[in-house]
């Protein structure tokens, strides 16, 4: 799914510039860390033979304020950028340093986190890719139980890549996608004769 992280954004961004021209800095990440370069190549397919362009690629660790640095290092190298594309930390930077410029940024996330859902409802990111982690995280509690009751599990079950926009991010098509509001994990161990073995 990780190309498809990539290749969505890259695709509503194609159709969301009727064929005018854009500038866009990529920032997918840690180089060769998760699906950072499988994002890059799903974006350089989604925008082939479109007047869409990469200016450059920054890649740095998903830290907010290494992306915020990383942003206004590459800002200053390339002022011409339209849109910053790329993970949810990247597009919680850009929508930081968009209050500070003229000319606001265009944002677009590789994928989504409760930032980016405000972001998307204040209309200050365009697009997000969702890979929907509610619902990932119930298909593999599903696939491990039919394991461990003997049952045949798929090889390969991931839900549909959702593309979220200001107009459809509401709360029934992120339902699957982001926690509740003041969701805590807690994690349970009990210690038994069987973890011996």
């Amino acid at each position: 799914p990780w190309f498809q992280m990539g290749y969505q954004p890259g695709r509503y961004l194609v159709q969301w510039a009727h064929g005018k021209p854009l500038n866009v800095l990529l920032m997918p990440g840690p180089d060769n860390a998760g699906g950072s370069k499988e994002m890059v190549e799903g974006f350089r397919a989604a925008i082939a033979g479109s007047p869409v362009r990469i200016v450059d690629i920054a890649l740095g660790d998903n830290d907010i304020e290494i992306q915020r640095n990383l942003l206004q290092e590459m800002l200053e190298r390339h002022p011409e950028i339209d849109v910053v594309a790329g993970t949810a930390i990247a597009a919680e930077a850009a929508m930081g340093e968009g209050r500070n410029l003229k000319t606001p940024l265009t944002v677009v996330s590789f994928y989504l986190s409760h930032q980016v859902y405000r972001g998307l409802k204040r209309g200050r990111v365009i697009m997000a890719a969702s890979d929907q982690m509610v619902w990932q995280g119930e298909l593999a509690v599903e696939q491990a139980i039919r394991q461990l009751q003997g049952q045949s599990v798929s090889d390969n079950v991931s839900p549909p890549i959702l593309v979220l926009t200001p107009k459809n991010a509401d709360r029934e098509h992120i339902r699957r996608s982001l926690s509740p509001g003041g969701f805590r994990p807690v994690y349970f161990y009990q210690h038994t004769s069987a973890a011996k073995k």
